[in-house]
């Protein structure tokens, strides 16, 4: 058990750090309070950026596997035309 919540610790870690490296996460701070001495830090999340980066990595690795396998994806058929059939070309 302790094995899983230090991988899932370790996974953790790893996703902050590239979230900080790829500007998903930014952390400002206020001015200090002077009457208080308090500083109030903000942590901000871009999600628009995220999903913009998870497209490309999708994209990219699409493109990877396609070269690998050496074949692109089927592509569908367009209105009126015949299907081809599996295995023909």
């Amino acid at each position: 058990m302790m094995t899983l919540i230090k991988w899932a610790l370790v996974l953790l870690v790893c996703l902050v750090g590239i979230g900080f490296y790829r500007h998903w996460f930014t952390i400002s701070k206020s001015a200090p309070d002077p009457q208080s001495n308090k500083i109030d830090f903000r942590v901000s999340v871009d999600s628009n950026k995220m999903k913009k980066d998870a497209e490309v990595v999708k994209h990219e690795v699409k493109k990877d596997v396609e070269k690998l396998t050496g074949k692109a994806a089927p592509k569908a058929a367009q209105p009126g035309e015949p299907a081809q059939p599996q295995g023909s070309r």
